[in-house]
């Protein structure tokens, strides 16, 4: 059996050594990047990012310019799961989860499709006929819009998505003065916690990395006639 080829990974040295022993492989390192042997052109390069803005523009740039033959994978941690992202300083650059990340990392050295940027991936779906415009309630700004563009949604009544996250009272309140202007209106929560299926004044819950089709289908199944859903 052949070696397994070493992946450099940039990021915090014991943040690497816990990567590298959560993925490692029959065919893939991961090596920590400071040890790798400087004269190397890697076939894919992966960078940890283990919150909002950990890399800025300036190391970015760094780090493409030391590999710019190379692909790069961007590992997300639990802060970034879901499709909607903005504001990375990542221009040539795959940023997902870090499970999709080490898949898609895999597959690169073992000669299939090169990681490339999210423009590269198949188009986006889009909503249903049947979904109407969305109105995302968070209080981070970026995540709020680019939720709103990647569910989408026209020409139907519309519905509320709420940020469960970062929960206070001020949003409770909001979402009672929700449900009260507009009683019929369909109710979804988005949140990064695993086994919380309901909320009090939420149709359902859904999680932040659930694909745009589970939240439409949940958008789908609370639908009530348009007479009873009018505002």
């Amino acid at each position: 059996m052949p070696e397994p080829v070493d992946v450099p990974v940039f990021g915090a040295e014991r943040a690497v050594r816990r990567w590298a022993a959560t993925y490692r492989s029959d065919a893939v390192r991961f090596v920590w990047a400071e040890n790798l042997d400087a004269a190397a052109e890697p076939t894919v390069c992966v960078a940890l990012e283990r919150f909002p803005e950990e890399w800025g523009p300036a190391a970015v740039r760094r780090l493409l310019d030391r590999f710019p033959l190379s692909a790069w994978v961007v590992a997300c941690g639990a802060w970034a799961n879901g499709g909607a992202r903005t504001g990375s300083p990542w221009p040539v650059a795959l940023r997902c989860v870090e499970a999709e990340a080490a898949r898609r990392t895999l597959a690169a050295v073992r000669g299939g499709l090169s990681p490339g940027p999210l423009a590269d991936d198949p188009p986006a779906p889009s909503p249903p006929s049947g979904v109407g415009p969305v109105r995302v309630v968070s209080p981070d700004r970026a995540f709020r819009d680019s939720a709103e563009r990647l569910l989408g949604g026209t020409g139907a009544t519309p519905w509320e998505a709420w940020d469960l996250d970062l929960w206070d009272d001020r949003r409770a309140a909001a979402l009672t003065r929700s449900r009260l202007s507009a009683p019929g209106r369909v109710r979804v929560g988005l949140t990064s916690f695993e086994g919380r299926t309901r909320t009090p004044g939420l149709g359902t819950v859904v999680r932040k990395w659930d694909p745009p089709e589970v939240v439409w289908a949940a958008v789908q199944s609370l639908s009530v006639a348009p007479s009873a859903s009018s505002d």
